[in-house]
């Protein structure tokens, strides 16, 4: 387990890379005891250390309560999120079904292009195609235009549900923005027209 913290002294580095580990490797109570332990050796944890934690239980089922906790700690600490908590936050929200709070998130917080892929992913994997589409324009008014990803997304998205027409639509759109539609693209129209 965790080192001897008697025998070294351990660098706010060290410990987050050891509670990286201990998260990506799905042991997760290992990783809290690690922040714990981080804590009691009077080392400050980071954005990063909170990062590795924040992300993998976003990917363990029903924790987003305890992400949105850490997120809370995190800020009573004086540590300000960034893009990347933000990206794993919207993440985990449309994991567990919370879109509205996806969606709030992102317009209160400065969204880059990353944060609105990852809520328009999640909207599509719900299947709800029409609210992601609508995604693009609030993209475009804040100053982030849809990408081929954004666009191979929605289409690999409506194609799930059975919505081929506006799949095709969203072809010949990028085609009219200048997108060139990929291998993604067509390899995806193709699979669901045949």
């Amino acid at each position: 387990k965790m080192m001897d913290m008697q025998k070294c002294k351990m660098l706010p580095s060290t410990f987050t890379i050891l509670i990286k580990y201990y998260a990506k490797s799905g042991l997760l109570d290992d990783a809290i005891r690690g922040l714990e332990q981080m804590k009691r050796s009077g080392v400050r944890p980071n954005v990063q250390t909170y990062n590795n934690l924040i992300e993998a239980f976003v990917k363990e089922k029903n924790k987003i309560h305890l992400v949105l906790g850490m997120v809370d700690q995190m800020k009573s600490e004086g540590i300000l999120p960034n893009e990347y908590t933000v990206n794993f936050l919207v993440e985990g929200l449309c994991n567990s079904g919370q879109f509205d709070k996806a969606m709030e998130l992102v317009r209160e917080s400065s969204a880059n292009a990353i944060v609105y892929n990852v809520l328009l992913k999640g909207l599509c994997k719900a299947g709800k195609i029409e609210e992601a589409y609508g995604i693009i324009e609030e993209m475009a008014s804040k100053g982030h235009n849809p990408d081929e990803y954004t666009y191979n997304t929605l289409v690999v998205g409506a194609c799930k549900i059975g919505k081929v027409d506006f799949a095709l639509g969203l072809r010949t759109e990028m085609i009219a923005k200048n997108i060139p539609p990929s291998l993604i693209t067509y390899g995806t129209l193709i699979m669901f027209l045949c």
